[in-house]
């Protein structure tokens, strides 16, 4: 039952989450028009590195590793369902992080305008992927059970 649809949904979900490493999620503009970039291993200014943003590093990859992993608990759909409900809530835990590092950016005297990147738009692309395949595992789920009943 590897090959359903959620596997495509959980493995797209694992892709996203993979190209965050290499893609800008913002660009901060100081006064003197000189720009930060802001990915999820850290904020660049243009000299070099800025500051440290270890706690999106690992949620990111934590969401693509648990992603992965979830596809093959195939045969154990109850618990594909709660893992993919644990990924939701460390998707929505990513945003929190990332507004916790804007706010931290934001007091910077130099720091003028934030610019978002499309990066930032992956988490939630994986969440509502990750509502899809859910549905998708109780579909299987509701199908097994009525296959299962005595006729």
């Amino acid at each position: 039952m590897i090959q359903r649809v959620q596997t495509v949904y959980l493995l797209i979900i694992t892709g996203l989450m993979s190209v965050m490493f290499f893609l800008p999620l913002a660009r901060f503009t100081s006064d003197a028009s000189i720009s930060y970039i802001f990915k999820i291993t850290g904020l660049y200014d243009p000299k070099g590195f800025a500051h440290f943003t270890w706690g999106l590093e690992s949620l990111i990859a934590l969401i693509g590793f648990i992603s992965f992993i979830a596809i093959f608990f195939y045969k154990r759909r109850k618990l594909q369902v709660k893992v993919c409900i644990l990924n939701i809530f460390l998707m929505l835990a990513f945003y929190g992080v990332v507004f916790y590092y804007y706010s931290i950016f934001k007091e910077n005297p130099g720091i003028t305008t934030m610019t978002p990147g499309f990066a930032l738009s992956f988490p939630l692309i994986a969440l509502i992927l990750n509502l899809l395949a859910i549905r998708s595992i109780r579909k299987d789920e509701a199908l097994i059970r009525s296959l299962d009943r005595i006729r």
